[in-house]
């Protein structure tokens, strides 16, 4: 097998799942293409998982290194990638919310291998977007901006300027600042 070839092939079509809008290789797939390109030659450490109480929400983070060793034109090359994830834990939806945040972690590690591990799967430019939103079946439509969605609730339901401030960099990137920035001035008058 080459290597380069098969790490720039795209993934089987039934290998590729669709979640709130977004395509993902599940972990268990990226496990198997792990093993098939380093056979008991790769491996994880430093996880470490966080619990970050957002008002009545939890957000669970989790950052992870993984050590892959392969081998192109003859020659071993090892790799240490670093990962993370993060998402709002709903009551009860998850019981193993660490081991869920580091199966996420190592899949975002692992995308900057190739394609086979998920690079590019989803659009980033106007242009890619416009060519990936008519695939998604009409349904998923409406799941596409829950993330956004989800923040915005968070957002407007804030308590104080501590739990607010958590969302900052969130609120920017999700296109959500002038809802930030107003409900911290609403924030502000109020302690004033």
């Amino acid at each position: 097998m080459d290597v380069n070839e098969w790490l720039q092939k795209p993934p089987a079509p039934e290998e590729i799942k669709i979640k709130d809008g977004a395509k993902y290789i599940p972990y268990k797939v990226i496990v198997d293409k792990l093993n098939q390109l380093s056979p008991n030659d790769w491996s994880t450490s430093n996880f470490n998982p966080q619990y970050i109480i957002l008002g009545r929400k939890l957000l669970v983070t989790g950052t992870i290194d993984v050590t892959v060793s392969y081998v192109i034109n003859g020659e071993k090359v090892t790799r240490t990638l670093s990962g993370a994830s993060n998402f709002i834990l709903n009551k009860a939806s998850n019981p193993h919310p660490s081991a869920t945040s580091k199966s996420l972690a190592v899949m975002n590690a692992v995308k900057v291998l190739g394609k086979q591990f998920g690079w590019g799967l989803n659009p980033e430019t106007e242009e890619e977007k416009a060519e990936f939103l008519p695939v998604i079946k009409e349904e998923k439509l409406v799941n596409v901006d829950k993330e956004k969605e989800r923040l915005s609730q968070m957002i407007s339901t804030c308590t104080s300027l501590d739990e607010l401030s958590t969302y900052k960099l969130l609120a920017n990137s999700k296109g959500l600042k002038k809802q930030y920035d107003n409900k911290l001035k609403e924030l502000t008058d109020e302690t004033n």
